[in-house]
């Protein structure tokens, strides 16, 4: 088994300190977190754990939290707030996090709508990077996620998922 320093090199001081910035934490408390992390690399398999938390109601809308974890090291989080006054007159509010050992480093924004019923990322920040897609889908107004996330040691390990953690409908 490879020493977690050695898996992280190829990440620059300046990529730590961007990273840390996003996170909103230091460079050495970033890496240190991130190297803890890759302790059991390469047994950090793919992992898929989808983590939901209760629904909130306010008035015609529905506030619910989601993590999905790809690795031990590597997740998507957020919240989406679905509101709904028919079935053809909705929006749903979302915001999105890339997470990284534990911190967020990429966050946005976005309404989706019946004629917007999805939007694609591609955040690429050294140690992490995905390609992923959130949507509302079908009938019932199911939230999905899906795409590839991948995280560096020593080169990319990368998974895809394909999750539909919650429906409104």
């Amino acid at each position: 088994m490879m020493e977690p320093k050695t898996l992280t090199q190829g990440i620059t001081a300046d990529d730590w300190a961007r990273l840390a910035r996003l996170a909103e934490t230091t460079p050495e408390q970033l890496q240190s977190q991130y190297e803890a992390a890759l302790e059991n690399h390469p047994y950090i398999l793919r992992k898929i754990e989808v983590r939901t938390g209760d629904a909130v109601q306010s008035g015609d809308c529905i506030g619910r939290d989601f993590d999905i974890s790809v690795f031990d090291v590597l997740g998507i989080t957020g919240n989406v707030e679905f509101c709904a006054t028919s079935s053809d007159d909705w929006s749903a509010k979302l915001h999105v996090c890339l997470e990284l050992a534990g911190s967020s480093v990429w966050c946005t924004d976005y309404t989706l709508s019946p004629t917007n019923t999805s939007i694609c990322y591609h955040p690429d920040l050294t140690a992490v990077k995905a390609d992923f897609c959130i949507g509302i889908v079908g009938q019932n107004h199911c939230f999905n996620v899906n795409g590839d996330a991948c995280y560096w040691a020593l080169s990319w390990h990368c998974a895809n998922f394909n999750e539909t953690p919650f429906c409104f409908g």
